[in-house]
């Protein structure tokens, strides 16, 4: 191959390319193409090496985070099955915020304040109904809720706020957790039964990213379970009122009163003190309801008895429907008081006019009145001489009251 060195590409004459032919600097071109081209395949290939690694770094951190949860999920679930059993013992609404927050307070340990508020049926309302701070000298400023709350309300949501420096959704400017207790990070969650909101909870920190999703979502489990005992608990109590009430008048029943005053006359008992009892009827109730018709006779049982509720019932005082038109009053006084607040019912009543077809209805009653324990020992007792004292007003001219 003499005069042509240059297709020798492998032998001792590569150095002498610059002097050969156009074919050698054409070579030479696809030379550079092809080295840029492995180049940039090599630099394509090693991103893509790059990627898969940092893929597999955050699978791997993903998971070891997740197997270092466990421990603290399980801790949690078993706490809320605690907190299950615990709601199962309840028979009333009252003690279930307690429970609630104690069993949180064992949850978030190194929170600051947390807080249960309840909302009013009638309206967009909120009232805070128990709270367990860190720091008991802390002062929660905000009985009614504070902007992030009715935020909650309207919106249904839970939320959780790593840092209100940084917050867009609400106006921290007008909040007062931020200004009267420093707090920097929350988490809070409705009570929320189908699509009623029955109060809020929200869990309180001076630190910034103190909470994270993991944490709203137990509070959000413990929500939920909180209003499902809620409503069951307050069906429950409606159950119970209708059994102990009177549906037309809103008094306790017969049975239900007369437990209770057993229980009173016992305390006194033990006390030492005086529990007085008044059997009211109402004069000539028949007679209406026979010229007037029983509706009108309903009208002047309600009537009758919001005057004997303004009257009557002050604190430990009870009334109650005994039957038809006659009512009985449970006093916490002495036989002289228990009298005294008589006569002024008898002439509340005596004064109350009702207008019916265009004619006022006077309303009289027959009182009687006995005393424990210087009439009558046991409620039982007390009852049968009252009802006696009664019938002897009656038969005394009606419209006043009697006493031994």
């Amino acid at each position: 191959m003499v005069g042509f060195p240059c297709l020798y590409w492998g032998s001792s004459t590569f150095p002498y390319l610059a002097g050969c032919s156009s074919v050698s600097l054409l070579y030479i071109s696809f030379q550079r193409v092809w080295v840029q081209r492995q180049r940039k395949s090599l630099l394509i290939k090693h991103d893509d090496a790059k990627e898969s690694i940092n893929l597999l770094e955050a699978e791997v951190k993903e998971k070891t985070i997740f197997k270092n949860r466990i421990p603290s999920n399980i801790e949690n679930i078993k706490e809320l099955e605690d907190l299950l059993e615990r709601l199962n013992t309840l028979r009333s609404i009252d003690n279930l915020p307690v429970y609630v927050l104690d069993h949180l307070r064992k949850l978030y340990p190194r929170c600051s304040n947390i807080l249960f508020f309840s909302r009013n049926e009638a309206g967009q309302e909120l009232r805070l109904l128990e709270t367990n701070r860190e720091n008991r000298m802390v002062s929660i400023q905000e009985k009614d809720g504070d902007i992030f709350d009715y935020w909650i309300l309207q919106q249904n949501k839970s939320v959780l706020v790593p840092n209100l420096d940084e917050e867009f959704r609400f106006p921290v400017s007008e909040a007062i957790a931020p200004k009267s207790r420093k707090i920097q990070s929350f988490i809070a969650s409705p009570l929320t039964f189908g699509k009623t909101v029955l109060g809020i909870i929200r869990i309180e920190s001076p630190r910034k990213s103190f909470f994270d999703l993991s944490d709203l979502r137990v509070l959000s489990a413990v929500c939920s379970l909180a209003a499902v005992f809620m409503e069951r608990l307050v069906m429950m109590k409606k159950v119970s009122e209708l059994a102990i009430r009177d549906s037309l008048t809103g008094l306790f029943l017969r049975d239900h009163f007369v437990k209770r005053l057993r229980e009173e006359v016992a305390s006194a008992f033990l006390l030492e003190e005086r529990v007085s009892l008044l059997m009211i009827d109402i004069d000539n109730f028949k007679q209406i309801n026979d010229t007037y018709g029983h509706s009108v006779g309903d009208y002047i049982l309600k009537e009758l008895t919001s005057l004997a509720r303004r009257i009557l019932i002050k604190e430990g005082n009870l009334l109650c429907r005994f039957g038809g038109e006659e009512f009985l009053a449970l006093l916490k006084l002495s036989k002289g008081e228990a009298i005294q607040m008589a006569e002024m019912l008898r002439k509340g009543i005596a004064e109350m006019k009702v207008n019916v077809r265009n004619k006022e209805v006077s309303v009289t009653v027959s009182v009687g009145v006995v005393s424990y324990p210087d009439d009558a020992l046991t409620a039982e007792d007390m009852v049968f001489t009252a009802d006696t004292f009664m019938y002897k007003a009656k038969q005394s001219g009606k419209n006043m009251v009697c006493s031994a």
